[in-house]
């Protein structure tokens, strides 16, 4: 059974590490920008989403626990775009010896519950063009395509 627990702050020190590599290297695959280029726009954004940590304000922070034991992390946060407020799914990451072990469609059910429980009347995400496992997940848990950006090189 998953269930989220909030991260503690050791967990977090954890998190930001990772969570930051990851998202330079999916900004490499899906752009055409240089190592240090990717690394400061990481660390720029996640230093703007989270200046105060763990503790910032509308930012929820989440060990993935299944049957009590850790096997990933989640974070989702408040957001406002043309007066609307919804919950922003920043992250979900499952530890690599956790893929494809079925762990998905409950996760996602579970993030639904927890982004409900917030009040939140709406979820939203988005995800790199090159993962197509995570797009499959999503589209077959209920989200749908509103935007798509394109890119080709010349």
């Amino acid at each position: 059974m998953i269930k989220l627990h909030p991260m503690t702050k050791d967990q977090f020190n954890s998190f930001l590490k990772i969570s930051i590599d990851n998202y330079a290297q999916e900004k490499i695959k899906a752009e055409d920008l240089s190592i240090k280029d990717v690394y400061k726009i990481a660390h720029d954004s996640f230093d703007t989403l989270l200046p105060n940590g763990i503790k910032t304000d509308s930012q929820y922070l989440y060990t993935i626990l299944w049957n009590n034991e850790e096997i990933g992390w989640f974070w989702f946060g408040k957001r406002v775009e043309s007066k609307k407020e919804f919950g922003y799914i920043y992250d979900i990451y499952l530890y690599p010896e956790n893929r494809g072990k079925g762990y998905g469609k409950p996760l996602m059910v579970a993030i639904e519950n927890e982004i409900k429980a917030r009040g939140f009347k709406t979820m939203r995400l988005q995800v790199f063009g090159h993962n197509t496992v995570a797009q499959k997940l999503y589209l077959n848990s209920g989200f749908h395509i509103t935007n798509m950006m394109m890119n080709k090189d010349l």
